[in-house]
């Protein structure tokens, strides 16, 4: 027998046992995971160190907390070495899902292309609260598509700015569509450099727009217009009076220098990166920081230092979630007062990307919404207003750009 053909009877044994003894199923969680471990236990030695993940998508952060250091407990007992952090020369990633008598939990195990699936049935009470239907959907409308790249755009209810590398245009809503009206070139000396990023953000009647080493303010009313200057002005990155900051942006480069303006702390040094948020946590203030090594780190308090923020970030999966993008937002939901973050990460076999929610719990990020794909890559993602977001997509087949925005809706 060949070992693909070994793998697939190996699964299937596995899923027949699991569905015979489902009148069995564990009564407490610790049991459950204790049994999960045992089943483990042959494949363990396998690889020199693990590294282990937990999805139970749309539940309690507090239950995936415990299941997490319930899961991590029970495999070290029986000799598994648990890394904090990719890469590891196995993956073991365990998932919850929901069946009609209660819970199943399904451990893959990875190690090359060996492959290894163990299953235990769990009764609803044990994940006592748990439910694996999100009361968080994050909605997208489309905005605008064009050819021409779109950098950000800023809407309300019957009027539409659109930022490219050129021009800043204004459209207004005829009809039930948008119409575009007028536009007003972005004047600047320079060349502007390569990957090309841009700020558009409404500024009491007015506007701003802020691009690599030129700031421009302008009006819509009694008609368009816009004048700018040379300016090394920070951007802003995260709106509302009481946590918004804004950072320093490399004028020939993608991304912020780290140096930026704290509301509550004055100027702060935190070193470069391409994207920050701020949400909350348990009370305290987190900072995400998508850095340039590809990481994004989950920090408490403000990164003080570029040499601070990797010590943190290297230190462990509460300092870092590396399968997220360079793209990430902070918005206020009506559902929670702790807020959620949105970010990228690729779409699972599609060519595109999604955007999905978090939430931030004891340092770890956990799903808050499912994911909403694209057709293609995410290239701007900034804050629209404290509770809403654009998102700006390259279309990999038609090579369109288009605008969307972003808004979080709870249900009970």
């Amino acid at each position: 027998m060949n070992r693909a053909a070994h793998r697939l009877l190996t699964s299937i044994l596995l899923v027949s046992a699991c569905v015979c003894r489902q009148i069995d199923a564990a009564d407490t969680l610790e049991v459950a995971v204790n049994e999960l471990a045992g089943k483990l236990r042959p494949h363990l030695a396998a690889a020199e160190s693990w590294h282990l993940s937990v999805n139970m998508p749309f539940s309690q952060s507090s239950v995936q907390t415990s299941l997490l250091d319930s899961l991590t407990a029970a495999l070290r007992t029986q000799g598994a070495r648990l890394i904090e952090k990719a890469p590891a020369a196995g993956e073991l990633a365990v998932t919850v899902s929901e069946t009609p008598q209660g819970f199943l939990l399904v451990a893959s195990l990875q190690r090359g292309e060996e492959r290894w699936v163990a299953m235990v049935p769990l009764v609803r009470s044990a994940l006592s609260g748990a439910s694996l239907s999100s009361n968080v959907t994050l909605e997208k409308t489309l905005l605008w598509e064009q050819i021409t790249p779109i950098l950000d755009v800023a809407w309300s209810e019957d009027e539409m700015l659109i930022l490219d590398p050129d021009r800043v245009a204004v459209c207004r809503r005829h009809e039930g569509h948008w119409e575009l009206e007028h536009n007003a070139l972005v004047t600047h000396a320079k060349p502007w450099p390569r990957d090309l990023r841009g700020r558009l953000r409404r500024d009491g009647g007015g506007f701003a727009v802020y691009m690599p080493g030129v700031t421009c303010h302008g009006g819509t009313k009694p008609q368009l217009n816009l004048s700018c200057e040379e300016s090394g002005q920070e951007w802003p990155l995260q709106l509302g009076p009481s946590n918004s900051f804004r950072a320093q942006f490399e004028s020939g480069r993608n991304f912020f220098s780290g140096a930026m303006t704290d509301p509550s702390s004055g100027k702060q040094q935190i070193g470069p990166f391409f994207s920050a948020a701020v949400v909350e946590d348990r009370g305290r203030a987190v900072w995400l920081v998508a850095r340039l090594d590809g990481r994004v780190g989950i920090y408490e308090g403000i990164p003080k230092a570029a040499a601070q923020a990797r010590q943190l970030a290297d230190s462990g999966l509460k300092a870092s979630q590396t399968d997220w993008g360079s793209d990430l937002v902070a918005l206020k939901a009506p559902c929670t007062p702790k807020g959620l973050a949105l970010a990228t990460q690729p779409a699972r076999g599609l060519g595109g990307e999604t955007i999905q929610a978090f939430e931030i719990d004891n340092l770890r990020p956990w799903a808050a919404s499912p994911p909403i794909e694209f057709s293609g890559s995410v290239v701007a993602l900034w804050p629209a207003s404290e509770t809403t977001a654009t998102a700006v997509i390259h279309h990999s087949t038609t090579g369109r750009y288009a605008a969307y925005g972003l808004t979080i809706t709870c249900s009970r």
